[in-house]
């Protein structure tokens, strides 16, 4: 090839001139691009281009590349057999995408339980943390703010388990079934309950039955919303309200009702704690069953760790019951000691923190205003 931007074979050298490119187009998720290359003039020289070190392919003046990430390096140019010239070179750089809490709430679909780039100041790294609930709590009349909230994907190691207020550690019936047989003792119930941001996501408290409770699947719950000592899976970058050791029921409910709000599920206080329903069902009761097993948000149906989750609440079966969600996709009680449960921490982050899309598909943490919003 001769003439201005002339190449030999093999150079890889970019010149602009007779070949351009339109504008990057994007899916709706920002995750793929596509763009359309192009011959400026009219001459019978074979338009080829390759995607980063890919092979160079022969396409027609004004053909759509499609299928390209962020990062990836387009070269196009023209081949008149023997020899290529007249490089040109795209760079795809996708759009930066942030969301706030108001933009999870309006779509829990789209975002509940994608991945977050989250890491809490005790360094586990065994666990990674998906989008749980935004919003404000429901049953909180004053909240106006809304917050964005994670949880844990799987049960966290009892390496990580922090001791109770007193010292006491956590019984670990194996590495992830983790229970209250011993840690309860470093807490007397419903006044140990004190964080004012914390205490609102459990409605028991209100109640005649919870105030001043006692019992010992009261000082169970007190030991998982004890923000102090969990204060160790908040973050160094300070992106953290607080952490307790797993959802209440209440907050649990908040989050499935807005994923699913077809059929969503209702609590009463009772004398102990807790009873539920389907919003289909007539009367209240202890457990109840039906949750979506393919989805590892509120249901890890695997059992080569634990048998279900604890929730941060007390059942109203008894004084010594305490609410979680099993591997059989029922959300019920089992009693504080059960050997066959474990914890899937619960992050609050603070109001005005933003997350910005990857092209991972998953989200980092930001406080800043800049970015388009998605």
């Amino acid at each position: 090839l001769y003439g201005e931007g002339h190449r030999e074979s093999g150079s890889t050298e970019p010149q602009t001139g007779a070949v351009e490119y339109g504008d990057l187009q994007w899916d709706d998720s920002y995750s793929t691009a596509s763009v359309t290359v192009s011959k400026t003039g009219s001459n019978t020289l074979e338009l080829q281009y390759r995607v980063n070190t890919g092979e160079w392919q022969t396409v027609d003046s004004g053909y759509t590349i499609t299928g390209l990430k962020d990062g990836d390096i387009v070269t196009a140019c023209l081949f008149d057999g023997s020899s290529r010239g007249y490089y040109t070179t795209l760079n795809v750089v996708a759009p930066k995408v942030t969301v706030n809490a108001d933009d999870i709430t309006s779509n829990p679909e789209e975002y509940y339980g994608q991945y977050v780039d989250y890491q809490p100041s005790n360094g586990d790294t065994e666990v990674k943390w998906k989008i749980f609930y935004a919003g404000t709590n429901p049953n909180d009349s004053s909240d106006t703010t809304n917050r964005i909230y994670l949880i844990a994907d799987d049960y966290i190691s009892s390496t990580y388990a922090p001791k109770g207020k007193g010292g006491t550690s956590i019984t670990a019936n194996s590495t992830y079934k983790l229970s209250f047989d011993n840690v309860i003792s470093d807490y007397s119930g419903s006044s140990n309950i004190t964080n004012s941001l914390v205490k609102p996501w459990l409605s028991y408290l209100n109640s005649s039955y919870g105030r001043n409770s006692t019992y010992n699947n009261m000082k169970a719950v007190a030991y998982m919303l004890d923000t102090n000592v969990w204060s160790t899976f908040t973050d160094n970058e300070g992106k953290a309200e607080y952490a307790i050791g797993g959802p209440t029921l209440d907050l649990f409910c908040a989050s499935y009702n807005q994923k699913y709000p077809s059929k969503q599920i209702q609590y009463q206080s009772s004398t102990y704690g807790y009873q539920v329903k389907w919003s289909t069902d007539g009367s209240y009761s202890y457990s109840i069953s039906g949750l979506p097993t393919n989805d590892s948000l509120y249901v890890i149906s695997s059992t080569s760790k634990a048998q279900g989750m604890w929730l941060a609440s007390p059942a109203g079966s008894n004084n010594g019951s305490v609410m979680g969600v099993s591997f059989n996709a029922s959300v019920r009680h089992d009693h504080y000691d059960n050997p066959s449960r474990g914890l899937r921490p619960l992050v609050c982050l603070k109001s005005g923190v933003q997350l910005e899309k990857q092209s991972d598909g998953t989200y980092k943490i930001t406080s800043g205003e800049e970015g388009e919003v998605g």
